[in-house]
């Protein structure tokens, strides 16, 4: 799966509430331990790094390393569109 299909997918999964905005109790896991991605839907395979997961009253989340890094990104609330440049300019002066 593409990143951009993986990106879509996690924003869905944000919109929906399958997915958290917010981080739970880190937890990792050994290699190997072929939880799915909650990201791409791929089993976590034990060729793949150790897995980052996310522990919530409902259950854990788990995430291929490079999964996680776009969750990251995604969960993270966007600013308004020209809000960057206000900003920009306001640094500049």
């Amino acid at each position: 799966m593409d990143e951009k299909s993986i990106r879509e997918r996690i924003r869905l999964k944000l919109a929906l509430g399958h997915l958290k905005h917010h981080g739970g109790m880190t937890v990792t896991a050994a290699m190997g331990s072929r939880q799915p991605c909650q990201a791409c839907g791929l089993q976590i395979d034990p060729s793949h790094a150790a897995p980052h997961g996310h522990s919530y009253a409902n259950g854990t989340h788990w995430f291929h390393v490079a999964c996680h890094a776009l969750w990251e990104e995604e969960r993270k609330p966007t600013p308004p569109v020209g809000e960057e440049v206000v900003r920009a300019q306001d640094s500049r002066q």
